[in-house]
């Protein structure tokens, strides 16, 4: 018989990582959401009226989750612990994560999160 020795339990909340897209004001309206043309306030074209330009640069960000479910899996000398989470708060695509990528604080997600957007340290997901 295995036994599974798992960081987190079931319905237990903790937090991980998630990939962002970089977002910077509007270089043509200023963050405004329209530019003034002969007296007339006409909408920005350059950011589609959303105020900012989404970058192709990405960060990585601390996110809170609740683990949903437990999966291990079991070969002859490697046992994998991988777990399914559902995003607690805003809306973020996180489903599945592996043991080193969930941390028990904020704390610790922060600074695994500023050495991965750093390049110290690489991101499991």
């Amino acid at each position: 018989m295995k036994t599974i020795d798992n960081k987190f339990e079931i319905g237990e909340e903790c937090y991980t990582y998630a990939r962002e897209n970089v977002e910077v004001v509007c270089p043509v309206c200023k963050g405004t959401k329209k530019i003034l043309y002969s007296g007339y306030g006409i909408p920005c074209k350059q950011c589609n009226t959303t105020g900012k330009i989404v970058c192709k640069q990405t960060v990585v960000t601390p996110h809170k989750v609740k683990i949903r479910r437990i999966v291990a899996s079991i070969w002859d000398d490697v046992t994998t612990i991988k777990y399914k989470v559902d995003s607690i708060g805003e809306y973020t695509n996180i489903r599945n994560r592996v043991e080193s990528s969930l941390f028990k604080t904020l704390e610790e997600c922060e600074q695994k999160c500023k050495e991965i957007n750093q390049g110290e340290s690489s991101a499991v997901f």
